[in-house]
């Protein structure tokens, strides 16, 4: 094998974007993508200080249970992305349960998974005793160069569990923080099996001492919340899996803690060797993003080859959260307070902008893009949404499955850009038509300033919130 590499980590909290990442730098033609390779193994990712490779071998390749519960729920037609093992060679770990590596990892770097397990089993029951460390550097080497990449890059998802880890037996290693509005991340994870999983777990922990994953004496089951006894191993309903409720504001307290408590153990790093990169800021501008995050793996990878590949791949819908019904919005922005608030230290800035505080009155003339632009200013700011406004598409719904405007909602913002932009809107009553999208919001205010119409103050156009017919804030499904 070639020359030890630094160690190169992308690191964060759960639902954090990294499974988009980890494949984006797949399509780089130098980079090994090792995605979830600590995750799958739990806590017996760092069993020993100093192990041999048999051993070694004997606690990567031990199917975790919680990968059992993964099976029945794929073999039900539950989605799980991050699982890619092909659902044909399930046969044989269906009894046992998946080998760890298996769930995500070598199915990433090859169409032959199986095949790869075996020759990695090989090499890895070879290996001396040594720190485990450095057997893991050996073996992402070892997957690079079978691969045929030169640098490896391993990400897992929830990976703030095992940072201390991390900075103890890869004492220079490099880490690429990869974070994500909490809000989406939590709602992410309410609707992520696995993760939902863990909030069962954590219920039986709590109540019997056991994890959902090991059996409970039937003399402790009935201390259980009723609708998770069908839960109990060895027996898993996966109907009553699909209906037990876990409060959205437990995931957004999860996100929060790992968030805070990640951060500062990356905050005592050199700053060379730390990368703060936002999920949104991808989505948003991904070239400048993305050429960012490749000079801090390594400043000789190619580039423009690999953006022309990867860019196009940038894909996501418009945030989920604003759309939540006002009670859940209010516990889950309460629930993340404190990872976004680590996140405002992170970018030096405030997280929202209040209205008012910026010029008094609109100056870009009457170029269609220059008003657009303002317009996804003046939404970020009222509805306090915590992306960059140009995210905003000039065709993503305002209503619904979009960013959720209700009745009240659309009466700030049209207060609001009658005042920036000094025109009365509309005479008599709103046209919520007006609101579907950036776009036609955009052709309601060219037409405004046109005909010259100027706002009385800004509120005499409006009538009253109630007296006005607004579509149903619809909220995105639980499941």
């Amino acid at each position: 094998m070639s020359g030890w590499q630094t160690p190169l980590f992308v690191v964060g909290t759960g639902r954090c974007g990294g499974a988009m990442l980890s494949r984006l730098l797949a399509q780089h033609p130098e980079v090994a993508s090792l995605s979830e390779v600590f995750n799958p193994l739990g806590d017996g990712a760092f069993p020993w200080d100093t192990v041999d490779g048999s051993t070694l071998w004997a606690a990567l390749s031990r199917p975790r249970p919680q990968h059992r519960l993964w099976l029945q729920l794929l073999t039900r037609g539950i989605v799980i992305d991050e699982f890619r093992y092909p659902l044909a060679g399930l046969g044989r770990f269906r009894e046992g349960g998946i080998p760890p590596l298996l769930t995500t990892a070598l199915p990433e770097l090859s169409d032959d998974p199986d095949g790869l397990h075996e020759e990695l089993r090989l090499f890895v029951e070879a290996l001396p005793m040594d720190g485990i460390g450095s057997h893991y550097g050996r073996v992402f080497q070892w997957l690079a160069e079978r691969v045929g990449r030169r640098l490896w890059v391993e990400c897992s998802g929830s990976s703030f569990e095992i940072l201390p880890a991390l900075k103890r037996y890869f004492p220079d290693a490099r880490f690429v923080h990869l974070y994500r509005d909490g809000r989406e991340a939590a709602l992410s994870a309410s609707r992520f099996p696995p993760a939902r999983l863990l909030g069962i777990s954590h219920v039986f922990k709590t109540s019997v001492r056991k994890t959902l994953f090991e059996p409970v004496p039937p003399e402790d089951v009935p201390r259980l919340p009723r609708e998770m006894r069908p839960l109990v191993a060895p027996s898993f309903d996966v109907d009553a899996f699909q209906r037990v409720q876990i409060p959205l504001k437990y995931f957004g307290s999860v996100w929060s803690t790992q968030m805070a408590h990640g951060a500062a153990m990356l905050a005592g790093l050199p700053r060379e060797r730390v990368l703060h990169l936002r999920y949104e800021s991808i989505l948003a501008d991904p070239e400048p993003t993305l050429r960012r995050l490749l000079g801090f793996l390594d400043p000789s990878l190619p580039q423009d080859a690999w953006l022309e590949r990867a860019v196009p791949l940038v894909s996501a819908d418009p945030p989920e959260w604003p759309s939540l019904p006002p009670g859940q919005r209010a516990a889950l922005e309460a629930s993340c307070a404190r990872g976004m608030t680590v996140i405002e230290q992170l970018e030096g800035r405030p997280r929202t902008v209040e209205p008012g505080k910026e010029d008094e009155i609109y100056r870009g003339g009457h170029d269609p893009e220059s008003i657009r632009a303002e317009l996804k200013r003046i939404l970020v700011r009222v509805l306090k949404l915590d992306i960059p406004p140009e995210q905003i598409r000039h065709t993503d719904a305002l209503f619904h499955h979009g960013m959720g405007l209700d009745s009240e909602d659309v009466h700030a913002i049209a207060r609001e850009v009658e005042r920036r932009f000094g025109v009365l809107l509309f005479v008599e009553r709103i046209d919520f038509g007006a609101f579907s999208d950036v776009l036609s919001l955009g052709q309601q205010v060219a037409s405004a300033l046109a005909r010259g119409s100027r706002a009385e103050p800004p509120s005499a156009s409006l009538p009253d919130k109630d007296d006005a017919e607004a579509p149903l804030r619809v909220p995105a499904p639980e499941k």
